[in-house]
């Protein structure tokens, strides 16, 4: 399998449906991940903060910011072989413009993915992860609030919560009780 700084990738990236064979191919945004330590002991679980290595997980969720503008939160889930965007204004980006500003995140992600052997850790192929919109989540209605939205997708996916209770009027809520478990230096959920 070729990695990322590879002068020809065989492999693509199917999103939504269309294959590109080019997808890996190195360019000025590619990250040469052997340089990078700190992500790498993070995914092996070497890392004084995190100790589970990703091999032994079945997603990673992260923030990702587009545009410089909003939040949105991104799951990987290595069962399905997909990117789930979690966001939390729609509108704000067609398709069109996620896949634009998604394409680094997913290029240099899969590069990690590949340069940390995680991809055969779990067995997966690179020509079979998809990129996804979940268009079900709760939007907000006021300018922002895209921040605590994230984090609020994070802790309701990851607890299997229905998502109906997630709505604008408690995000004042949800700000204290953030800044209640911060200041006390525990969850309180």
């Amino acid at each position: 399998m070729a990695v990322p700084g590879d002068d020809v990738i065989d492999e693509g990236f199917d999103i939504d449906g269309r294959k590109d064979e080019n997808f890996l191919r190195c360019d000025r945004h590619t990250i040469d991940w052997s340089k990078t330590t700190n992500v790498v002991k993070y995914v092996h679980g070497k890392h004084t903060d995190y100790d589970v290595p990703w091999s032994n997980v079945d997603a990673i969720y992260m923030p990702f910011n587009l545009s410089r503008m909003h939040w949105v939160l991104v799951c990987v889930d290595f069962q399905v072989r997909e990117l789930i965007v979690f966001d939390s204004l729609i509108v704000l980006h067609l398709n069109a413009d996620l896949e634009h500003e998604m394409r680094s995140l997913c290029k240099n992600f899969l590069g990690l993915l590949i340069a940390s052997a995680v991809m055969e850790s779990h067995n997966l192929l690179i020509d079979r992860w998809t990129l996804r919109r979940d268009a079900f989540v709760p939007q907000q209605d006021k300018s922002g609030d895209c921040g605590m939205f994230t984090c609020k997708f994070f802790e309701y996916d990851v607890t299997g919560s229905k998502m109906d209770t997630l709505t604008q009027d408690r995000m004042q809520y949800y700000r204290r009780q953030y800044a209640i478990q911060i200041s006390a230096n525990r969850t309180l959920f």
